[in-house]
C-alpha cells in the first residue's frame, strides 16, 4: 500500500488532476499547484534530476524582463497580481515537463470529454426550458459553458485535434471519437464561437494539403466545397448572425464589435507617444488606465462609453498587449517564444495545427492575462515541445 503513496506518485497524480480540473474550478488548481511545487522542492533537495526545455528559458526571460521593467518605472507593486499569474506559466511548465507527456495528453483530452458532455447536457436542459438556442440574448450564457465562450471554443478545438490524432492510434474507439468530434463541432456551431469556426476552416486547408495524398485538382475541389459549406453554415447560424449584427448592416457590426474601438486606442497610445515604444508603459495597471482614458475621450455614445469603462477592456490582442506593456523588447521576446514553438511543431501536422490555433487565438485574446489562460499556455507549450522533450529525458540536467 505504501508504494502508492510515494512522493513521485502523489506529485504525478496531483499534476494530472490539476490538468483535468482546469475548466471547472479557479481555486483547486492553485491548491494542487502548491502541493506539486512543495514536492518538487523536496525532490530538488534530494538532488534528483529534472527535465527542462529551451522555451522555458524564454518564458522566464519574459517574466523577469517585465518585472525589472515595472520596478525601474516604480510600478512593481501595482502589477504584482498580474505578475503572479504570469509566474504560473513557468512554474506549471516545469512540473509538466517532469511528468509523462502521453498521460498529460490523455488527461487533457479526458477533461475536454467531460467538458463537452456537461455542456451538451446543460444546453439540452436549456432548450427544454426556453424552447430555443439563441444564447447571445441571455446574460447567463457563460454559465452554460463553465468558461468564457472563446476559451470553450479553443479547448474544444484542441480536443478536436487530439481526436484526429487518437483516431489513428486507437482505431477500436473510433465511434466514440466520431461522436465526440461531431458533438464538439455542433456545440461550437451552436454557441457561435467565431474564431474557432474560422480556425477549423483554416485547419481543413492544412490537413488537406499535408495529410491527404491526392492530386492538386482534387484538393482544390475539396477546399472549394468546404468553403461553400462554411459560408452556408454561417449564413444559416442565427447566433452567429446576431453576434455580428450582420442583419443590421456593416455599420452596426463595426459599432457593436469592441475591437474596432480597442485596437485604434491601443495604436494611438503608441503613435502619439503616450507610451515608450521601446520599453512600453511599464505596467499592466498603467496601460489599462491609459486605454480607459482613450475610451472616455473617443466614444460619444454615453451608454456605450459607460459599458467600456465598466468592463475595462484590455487590448484583446496579445501582441498589442505585450507591445504596450513591455514595448518592442517585450514583443520581440514574445514572438521569439512563438518561433521556438513553431520550430518544434511544424513537422508534426497535429502539433502544427495546435500552434496555428494558438497563434490565431492570441490575435483576439489576451490569454496571458488570465489565470486559466496561464495554466492553458503551460499545457500548450508542453504539447508543442513534444519531440524535444522526449529526447531530453535521456540527457536531463539538474
Amino acid at each position: 500500500m505504501r508504494e502508492y503513496f510515494t512522493l513521485n506518485n502523489i506529485a504525478e497524480y496531483s499534476l494530472y488532476l490539476t490538468v483535468f480540473i482546469l475548466p471547472f474550478s479557479m481555486g483547486i488548481p492553485n491548491i494542487l499547484l502548491g502541493l506539486c511545487v512543495f514536492i518538487f522542492i523536496i525532490k530538488a533537495f534530494k538532488k534528483e534530476k529534472f527535465v527542462f526545455h529551451k522555451s522555458l528559458k524564454t518564458i522566464v526571460l519574459l517574466v523577469v524582463y517585465l518585472a525589472l521593467n515595472f520596478t525601474l518605472k516604480g510600478e512593481l507593486f501595482s502589477n504584482i497580481p498580474m505578475l503572479g499569474r504570469l509566474l504560473i506559466i513557468p512554474v506549471f511548465l516545469v512540473l509538466l515537463l517532469q511528468g509523462s507527456k502521453e498521460n498529460i495528453f490523455k488527461t487533457f483530452w479526458l477533461s475536454y470529454v467531460f467538458l463537452t458532455v456537461f455542456v451538451l447536457f446543460k444546453i439540452i436542459l436549456y432548450y427544454f426550458n426556453y424552447g430555443d438556442l439563441l444564447f447571445n440574448e441571455i446574460k447567463e450564457f457563460h454559465k452554460l459553458l463553465f468558461i468564457d465562450r472563446p476559451y470553450f471554443g479553443f479547448v474544444s478545438l484542441l480536443g478536436l485535434i487530439l481526436n484526429i490524432k487518437y483516431l489513428q492510434e486507437y482505431g477500436k474507439q473510433k465511434y466514440l471519437i466520431y461522436f465526440l468530434s461531431l458533438t464538439s463541432i455542433l456545440l461550437i456551431y451552436i454557441v457561435a464561437a467565431r474564431l474557432t469556426m474560422l480556425t477549423i476552416f483554416i485547419l481543413c486547408f492544412v490537413f488537406v494539403f499535408k495529410k491527404i495524398q491526392i492530386n492538386v485538382f482534387k484538393k482544390v475541389l475539396i477546399l472549394l466545397s468546404l468553403s461553400l459549406l462554411f459560408v452556408t453554415s454561417l449564413v444559416l447560424n442565427k447566433n452567429f448572425i446576431n453576434r455580428l449584427v450582420i442583419n443590421q448592416g456593416v455599420a452596426s457590426f463595426i459599432d457593436y464589435e469592441p475591437r474596432f474601438v480597442i485596437w485604434p486606442c491601443a495604436t494611438k497610445l503608441i503613435t502619439e507617444e503616450a507610451i515608450n515604444s521601446a520599453v512600453g508603459s511599464g505596467g499592466f495597471t498603467k496601460t489599462q488606465q491609459q486605454l480607459c482614458d482613450c475610451y472616455e475621450k473617443n466614444i460619444d455614445n454615453e451608454s456605450k462609453k459607460e459599458w467600456y469603462l465598466e468592463r475595462k477592456f484590455n487590448t484583446h490582442n496579445q501582441f498589442l498587449g505585450f507591445l504596450l506593456v513591455g514595448g518592442i523588447i517585450g514583443l520581440i521576446i514574445f514572438i521569439y517564444l512563438l518561433y521556438q514553438l513553431f520550430q518544434t511543431s511544424y513537422k508534426n501536422t497535429y502539433m502544427f495545427s495546435i500552434w496555428i490555433s494558438f497563434v490565431l487565438f492570441l490575435t483576439l485574446e489576451n490569454i496571458f492575462y488570465r489565470q486559466y489562460g496561464c495554466y492553458l499556455i503551460a499545457v500548450i507549450v508542453l504539447f508543442l515541445t513534444q519531440e524535444k522533450n522526449e529526447k531530453s529525458k535521456n540527457s536531463s540536467h539538474s
